[in-house]
């Protein structure tokens, strides 16, 4: 690979458990994992699987 450098890193001028919220934090984690190695995370989540609620 021409041109690219073997390791890659994230830098955050924040403290990660700054991030508010959940789904914020979740979607800043897969971004900097996908950038890191785009085989970790796919481009969209599967869907969540159907909870059974029974009465």
């Amino acid at each position: 690979m021409a041109g690219e450098a073997p390791y890659r890193g994230v830098y955050l001028g924040f403290r990660f458990e700054a991030v508010t919220g959940e789904e914020t934090r979740a979607q800043l984690l897969a971004t900097a994992l996908r950038f890191l190695d785009p085989a970790v995370v796919p481009a969209s989540p599967p869907p969540a699987p159907a909870l059974a609620i029974e009465p």
